[in-house]
């Protein structure tokens, strides 16, 4: 009886010696992508940031050159500033010619300011997932390093096990040590952090 505890000892000794390195090694992968993806997110939010001001620089320029192209009394394709303004004031600026307005009215319809808007949306929509994500990573990460430090509380029963003189106590200890890996096994390898595809 005493043979057959000690046996059983050894093998649970094994496997949350394996299910310790194992959850440690996971928690790492996961910690590595959260800091991938926080540091993405990051990138993200600057080039949000440049891609506004750029937005915003451009109306600014767009609109200093209307006026210029207003007091000189040239239609938008005879003047020698067309060029000068950007793609998406060009096109607003063909819709109002459309309509019979000419360079004496700013071109900024809804539309207009609609384009703009939908762009900064869409960056702000990516910013947040990717912040979710590396949210979700760092969320398992830690769960995998809270089973890691359960399961040493496992290993520590079954050390005290594989010195204890007798069957019982053996077994007791083993037991218990099962229960601690069983609610390891549940909080490590649980259902997927939301956010995680």
């Amino acid at each position: 009886m005493l043979r057959s505890a000690s046996l059983f000892t050894s093998i649970l000794l094994g496997i949350v010696s394996l299910l310790i390195a194992f959850s440690a090694f996971q928690a790492s992968i996961a910690s590595d992508k959260a800091n991938d993806n926080l540091a993405l997110a990051n990138r993200m939010s600057t080039d949000a940031i440049n891609k506004s001001q750029s937005d915003l620089a451009d109306h600014l320029t767009d609109t200093q050159v209307w006026v210029q192209i207003a007091t000189s009394g040239d239609t938008l394709d005879a003047s020698p500033l067309t060029g000068l303004l950007s793609e998406r004031w060009l096109d607003a600026a063909r819709r109002f010619e459309a309509q019979g307005y000419g360079t004496d009215v700013l071109p900024t319809d809804q539309r207009y300011f609609d384009e703009l808007k939908v762009e900064s949306v869409a960056y702000a929509d990516q910013i947040k997932a990717v912040y979710a994500t590396a949210g979700a990573y760092s969320a398992t990460s830690s769960r995998l390093t809270g089973a890691s430090v359960i399961y040493s509380a496992a290993l520590l029963l079954l050390t005290v096990a594989s010195t204890a003189a007798r069957s019982g106590i053996k077994l007791g200890l083993n037991v218990v040590a099962v229960v601690i890996m069983v609610v390891a096994i549940l909080i490590g390898f649980g259902p997927p952090v939301e956010g995680l595809g």
